[in-house]
């Protein structure tokens, strides 16, 4: 699916609250815009974030002096941290994980792989997300398959891409259309792959369609037959951003007609990847062009694992909006691996400095674990001295 992935905020399956934050969230924020007009998470940085940058900027720079004193004041409250601790990783019998940092895509280095250009579309719009049609591109030959889902197709899905499921039987634009079992369509794309291993094309793969081909690799086990066959991904959205940096959208319609001259039937995936190979194959960027969106199967396990974590944290943070902290560093706390049970044990060890000596917890770039802005710190404090 191409389009509409940032309206969704919070939908695919899994354990969302409903209210459109937390890793859903980020997933399909970026997911609507990456369809609609590229990818991204939004411009605009939160408050907590541009103080902190501010506020850091100021205090560290005002000489020699004040920086040794902070230095040593840090020192003092780490020690503090330490006098609290029971055993090494623990706070007042909590474990407090080590500060957990988003993992970096590591470039594919290609040589003359095939290039193998593929979309999916799914029931909604998270990484959960069932698929529902599977298409791939390969030279003159293709693959395309319709997918039962377990689970409904959601209505805005169906406005996008014109699948609906109705009685047992899939439906195009009000046509039935032939449909079979996820395994049997994963199986037939993947042989379709051919021997040897290629590298998977997509136009904002890297935030929405790797993450539910992968997810649904591992869910019905054939996780080790598509690390078998590909050698990573390419993503062609950050790529013809690059390429085309004045443009005001990306979307895969809008670039097909600018550049080809015509437009497609978008919202199928069979029409998409033909659509987005005779796009590569017009503009013909060089490998070094290319690598630099490149990701392999292992990265998108591991952003997978991160988001997940992180939305598990952000569920036990959402109370702390009720003392002003806003969600973006509430995202921020559960970002760094922290849940609430870890800043009450903070808090408990040392009510005065547990918490902001764990925030401030230095990270090997020199940033702080969260925030060392003095108001966020005391806006959380204020909480469980509320709740005491």
């Amino acid at each position: 699916m191409e389009n509409e992935m940032n309206r969704g905020r919070g939908r695919g399956g899994g354990r969302g609250r409903g209210r459109g934050r937390g890793e859903e969230a980020a997933s399909g924020g970026e997911k609507e815009r990456g369809r609609r007009e590229g990818r991204g998470r939004g411009a605009g940085r939160g408050e907590e974030e541009r103080e902190l940058e501010a506020s850091g900027g100021r205090e560290e720079t005002r000489g020699r002096g004040r920086g040794r004193r902070m230095t040593e004041e840090r020192r003092g409250g780490e020690e503090r941290l330490r006098r609290a601790v029971n055993q090494p990783g623990n706070i007042a019998g909590v474990f407090i994980p080590e500060p957990v940092l988003a993992p970096v895509p590591k470039p594919v280095r290609l040589g003359s792989e095939p290039l193998v250009f593929f979309d999916i579309e799914t029931t909604g719009f998270g990484a959960q997300s069932h698929i529902i049609q599977i298409a791939g591109v390969r030279g003159d030959s293709s693959y395309s398959a319709y997918v039962i889902p377990d689970i409904p197709i959601g209505v805005r899905a169906t406005a996008v891409t014109g699948i609906s499921l109705n009685k047992g039987l899939l439906w195009h634009h009000g046509r039935v259309v032939e449909a079979q079992s996820i395994r049997n369509a994963l199986k037939g794309f993947f042989e379709f792959l051919g021997p040897g291993r290629v590298l998977l094309v997509g136009h904002n793969a890297k935030t929405f369609d790797s993450r539910v081909l992968i997810t649904t690799a591992t869910n019905t086990g054939m996780i080790n037959v598509l690390k078998m066959r590909t050698l990573g991904f390419l993503d062609t959205l950050p790529l013809f951003r690059k390429l085309y940096p004045r443009r005001k959208t990306h979307t895969l319609g809008d670039l097909h007609k600018s550049l080809i001259g015509e437009k497609f039937a978008a919202h199928n995936a069979s029409a998409d990847t033909r659509a987005l190979q005779r796009l590569v194959e017009k503009v013909s960027p060089d490998l070094k062009t290319m690598e630099a969106y490149t990701f392999d199967v292992e990265y998108v396990e591991a952003a997978l694992a991160y988001l997940y974590m992180k939305k598990e944290s952000m569920e036990t943070l959402y109370p702390l909006e009720n003392v002003n902290v806003k969600v973006s560093m509430l995202e921020k706390i559960a970002a760094s691996g922290l849940k609430m049970e870890h800043l009450q044990a903070a808090y408990k060890s040392d009510r005065e400095n547990g918490i902001r000596e764990l925030f401030a917890q230095q990270l090997p770039d020199g940033k702080a674990r969260v925030t060392r802005v003095k108001r966020i710190v005391d806006n959380v404090i204020s909480f469980f001295e509320n709740a005491a």
